[in-house]
């Protein structure tokens, strides 16, 4: 857990500025989610988040059973 958070902190601390696109996040729900799921940089981090996520879950249940 202690490299896990270590290595966390270094990615966050390196982390550069944002590549913004062009496009309003101020939508209705319905636009703003078809925004989201359509746009690669939003995609990106939905994915990596559930990707760390599921690892994190899998190293659990691992450790549990």
């Amino acid at each position: 857990m202690k490299k896990t958070l270590i290595a966390a902190i270094a990615i966050f601390a390196s982390a550069n500025a944002a590549l913004a696109h062009s496009g309003e996040h101020t939508l209705s729900f319905t636009q703003g989610a078809f925004h989201v799921i359509t746009q690669p940089d939003h995609l990106a981090m939905i994915v990596t988040v559930a990707a760390v996520v599921g690892i994190m879950a899998y190293r659990r249940s691992r450790r549990s059973a």
